[in-house]
C-alpha cells in the first residue's frame, strides 16, 4: 500500500517494529524523524504492543514543532528500554543553527545494572548536492567536535552516529578522526558500506567511537 495512507503507515510501522525487535537493542537512535513528538511516541507504543511489554519509552528532548517548515520539520531522537538504561543529564543540541539544532542531538546514558555511562550523539549532516555542501559538512563536523569537547558532555565515553553524507576521504570525516574517534563499521569490516547508488557502494552513514 501507499505509505501516504493510514494502511500504508501501519504497514511501514510494522516493518520498522519487526526490525527493531529483532535487533533487541537497549537504545535506538533515529535520524531525520518528523519533529512532532507524537511520531516517536507512536513507534514506542507500537514496540510495546508488539512485544507485549511496557518498557520502551522516548527521550524528552524539548522539541515540539507544530509547523511543517523544512527548517524545523525533522529531528534526531531516541527510544530506549527503561529496564536496561536511563537518560543521564539533559538532551541537547550540538549547535544552535536552525535545522541542525534539531538533527544534531547529544544524550548521555547510564546502564541500570552497572551504573556505567556513555554519551551518544545522533546526527544528520548536510546532504550531498554541490560544492557548497562539502563546506557545510565541514562546518557540521566542527560544531559536533566542539560540542563533544565542551563542559556539557556528561560522560567522556562517546559514540557518534548518523547520516553524515560523507565518505571516509572527506574533510569532515578527517575532523572527527583527528578529534580521537575511530569508524567502528570499518573497524569490524573493511568493506562496509551503507548505501548503494546506481551500483556504486558508499559508506556515508557512520558510527564513530573514541578509545574509551
Amino acid at each position: 500500500p501507499s505509505y501516504s495512507t493510514d494502511e500504508g503507515r501501519a504497514e511501514k510501522t510494522r516493518k520498522i517494529v519487526e526490525m527493531m525487535l529483532q535487533s533487541n537493542a537497549d537504545i535506538f537512535a533515529f535520524c531525520e524523524v518528523e519533529a512532532k513528538p507524537i511520531v516517536l511516541q507512536q513507534l514506542a507504543d507500537s514496540l510495546n504492543k508488539a512485544a507485549g511489554v511496557s518498557y520502551y519509552a522516548t527521550v524528552n528532548d524539548g522539541i515540539s514543532i507544530v509547523t511543517d517548515s523544512y527548517d524545523n520539520a525533522l529531528k534526531s531522537g531516541f527510544i530506549y528500554r527503561t529496564d536496561k538504561v536511563k537518560p543521564y543529564g539533559s538532551n541537547y543540541a550540538a549547535t544552535n543553527v536552525t535545522y541542525y539544532k534539531n538533527v544534531m542531538r547529544i544524550q548521555a546514558w547510564e546502564e541500570i545494572a552497572t551504573g556505567e555511562r556513555f554519551t551518544l550523539s545522533m546526527n544528520h549532516f548536510k546532504a550531498k548536492s554541490d560544492e557548497a555542501s562539502v563546506t557545510k559538512r565541514v562546518e557540521n563536523a566542527g560544531w559536533l567536535v566542539s560540542a563533544l569537547g565542551s563542559y556539557r558532555v556528561q560522560d567522556p565515553d562517546i559514540l557518534v552516529m548518523g547520516d553524515l553524507n560523507a565518505e571516509m576521504d572527506e574533510e569532515c570525516i578527517s575532523i572527527i578522526q583527528k578529534a580521537g574517534f575511530e569508524e567502528q563499521l570499518l573497524r569490524f569490516d573493511s568493506a562496509s558500506y551503507s548505501y548503494v547508488y546506481y551500483s556504486t557502494h558508499e559508506l556515508i552513514d557512520h558510527a564513530f567511537a573514541n578509545t574509551s
